[in-house]
């Protein structure tokens, strides 16, 4: 008989909440697999910690002071859950706040077409130069 641990996952872009929408960004900034991105994301969400791994493809697995070997075949079929991050959200998903600032309506509603346009261009810019100091520009706009 197979050793398991009861986790939970989200099944949706929708139930990520900030820190995991956070968590899910970061893993995918530094250019990582989405089966990397999944596997991490179950790791940590669920609090485990891989000990060692054992012969035949398996691995010792600590949740708390449970320590349990988990095939590879049990991680996968696990992260299965998380296929909704292959693709990106049927609508927009934003972290609602960042430090002290908050996400905007993700349909820009109520902000002035002239500095939507601004926004866009710093953007843009962003894109195309990687630099920092745009970004904290379209903060200091959205905010004032």
């Amino acid at each position: 008989m197979e050793a398991v641990f009861n986790i939970s996952l989200p099944t949706s872009w929708e139930e990520l909440t900030d820190k995991k929408l956070l968590l899910v960004y970061k893993l995918f900034a530094r250019d990582l697999s989405a089966a990397e991105v999944k596997t991490l994301c179950l790791m940590k969400w669920n609090g485990l910690k891989v000990l060692s791994q054992l012969h035949d493809k398996r691995f010792l697995i600590k949740r708390g002071k449970e320590v349990v070997p988990l095939s590879t075949r049990q991680i996968q079929q696990a992260t299965s859950v998380l296929d909704f991050l292959d693709s990106f959200a049927p609508m927009p998903v934003r972290i609602a706040r960042i430090g002290k600032y908050r996400a905007l309506p993700t349909d820009f509603e109520k902000v002035p077409f002239e500095e939507f346009l601004f926004v866009e261009n710093l953007f843009q810019g962003y894109l195309n130069t990687q630099s920092n100091e745009l970004l904290l520009q379209m903060a200091q706009v959205i905010t004032s």
